[in-house]
């Protein structure tokens, strides 16, 4: 090889040898100049509560080896036989008390009650009636077709927060019930009641598809929620569900007077229940002025009877190591999802308050009633399930109580906003930070999808994990990781 080539070779070495270190020093310094993505808990961006993952029953309670007397503001009590930490057995007299009061309570509860069923009576009368009905062919004039302001939801309508006054708000079916959501309607009150209604374009004079109670109460920091099944809907000023005087129906006002019927039949059932429930009591409190120990155990408590009945509290708490069961039904749908074992929220009817249940039965056999008073899937049976509730809760013998539940196929996920989430060739991915410190990619399994802009996380990532915002030219694997607060991401 001449001295030439050979020279010419050299410096194309020493050239290729130049821009290579050149390469690796701007890869280095930008590598430098590289930002750490910010990662964020997980627990701080999910939701864990969604409500729509829920179903409701309704029950009445027993006791089982527990007793607690209660006294109405009808009775006067004439007599205490018992003292705190006795032990007493079954038949052992404990209070005797005037029933005359009481008696006259008896014919107006049981006025009450017929007036209920006479309403049902008309109410079904009237469905029967329209289901035989044919539309008449009327224009769009006086068919409520638009004349109602629209709404963006969710938007308060009318209420006060009170459980006899509850706030009404228009709900959009993409609405979110979220943390400034709950503190809206909150406005400061430790506690408010409110009816969500989903409206026919939401038009405040639009068809109800759907309409949702909710009780927010304040406990600290945090907010829980209980739910209750909506009495008829109160006035908002843009409805007119008025008969139709001449009986002449347009198609659209057949179907939504239709659909009034079918939830006032609803709540006039559960109302009946209620007053049957009351009625008995009353006539209990009649039929003998001494009330006896039904157990055999130790006086837990022993009140005083106006202190007692103004805090709802008993006046004579009796134990045997016992506690209260409720019966409910689920749908045949929800078998093999939901566990015995399994936790239930209990929300007395009668005071509002919420309490921890556990399943303790799931019978094998369909129930002859699904005792969801028409918000339950006609379709199919439903079977029984029984919950127990620890002594230590504030119900009664007959109270009558609604038992919400999650599937546990629901149960063990979560839900994050879709931004957080890629996909690639139809799977999931995250990006999150390692055991290194680093960031990965990780692959996720997903669940369904809420309004568009959440996913339910059913495996791959945890609530203890840190999730990045997955885009962005910082963002790949084995990126610097620093930990940032939830304030950050949306500033």
């Amino acid at each position: 090889m001449s001295k030439v080539v050979k020279k010419t070779a050299l410096i194309i070495a020493i050239i290729v040898a130049v821009c290579a270190a050149i390469w690796g020093i701007i890869v280095a310094i930008n590598s430098f100049k590289r930002e750490s993505v910010k990662v964020f808990t997980v627990s701080d961006i999910a939701m864990t509560d969604y409500w729509g993952d829920t179903s409701e029953t309704y029950g009445t309670v027993s006791t089982d080896n527990l007793q607690k007397v209660l006294v109405s503001d009808s009775q006067t009590i004439s007599n205490i036989y018992v003292k705190e930490g006795q032990s007493v057995s079954k038949g052992d007299k404990l209070l005797a008390y005037d029933t005359t009061l009481s008696e006259l309570d008896v014919e107006k509860a049981t006025i009450e009650l017929n007036k209920l069923k006479l309403q049902l009576d008309n109410a079904k009368k009237e469905l029967e009636e329209l289901n035989n009905t044919k539309p008449s062919e009327g224009g769009d004039e006086g068919q409520g077709g638009g004349s109602g302001e629209v709404l963006v939801p969710p938007a308060k309508l009318s209420g006060s927060g009170a459980e006899d006054d509850p706030y009404v708000y228009l709900w959009g079916s993409d609405s979110t019930l979220d943390e400034e959501t709950k503190l809206e309607m909150l406005s400061g009150a430790d506690r408010a009641y409110v009816v969500m209604v989903e409206r026919e374009g939401n038009r405040t004079d639009g068809q109800v598809l759907n309409a949702y109670g909710i009780c927010l109460i304040k406990n600290g920091e945090h907010i829980n929620i209980s739910f209750f099944q909506p009495g008829l809907l109160p006035d908002t000023g843009d409805d007119d569900t008025s008969e139709n005087d001449d009986g002449n129906y347009t198609e659209e006002e057949l179907i939504k007077r239709k659909n009034e019927l079918k939830r006032e039949i609803s709540n006039l059932e559960v109302s009946i229940k209620l007053a049957e429930l009351d009625l008995q009591k009353l006539k209990d409190e009649v039929s003998d002025s001494v009330i006896y120990s039904k157990v055999s155990g130790t006086v837990k408590a022993v009140r005083d009877a106006k202190e007692a009945y103004e805090s709802g509290l008993p006046v004579i708490e009796i134990s045997g190591g016992g506690g209260y069961y409720i019966e409910g039904t689920l749908s045949e749908l929800e078998l093999g999802k939901v566990k015995v074992g399994q936790t239930v929220q209990v929300n007395s009817m009668y005071t509002g308050m919420s309490f921890d249940g556990e399943i303790t039965e799931i019978s094998q056999y369909p129930a002859e009633s699904s005792g969801n008073y028409g918000s339950g899937n006609t379709n199919v049976s439903y079977y029984p399930f029984k919950v127990f509730v620890d002594e230590s809760a504030n119900l009664q013998e007959s109270d009558y109580v609604s038992l919400s539940y999650s599937s546990t196929e629901n149960s063990d996920g979560f839900y994050v906003e879709k931004m957080f989430v890629r996909t690639e060739n139809g799977k999931s991915f995250v990006y999150v930070r390692g055991e290194n410190g680093k960031l990965e990619k990780r692959w996720i399994q997903t669940g369904k999808d809420l309004w568009g802009s959440y996913i339910q996380i059913r495996g791959g990532i945890t609530l203890d994990d840190r999730i990045a915002f997955p885009y962005g030219k910082d963002v790949f694997d084995g990126a610097k990781t620093v930990e940032a607060t939830i304030d950050e991401l949306y500033s």
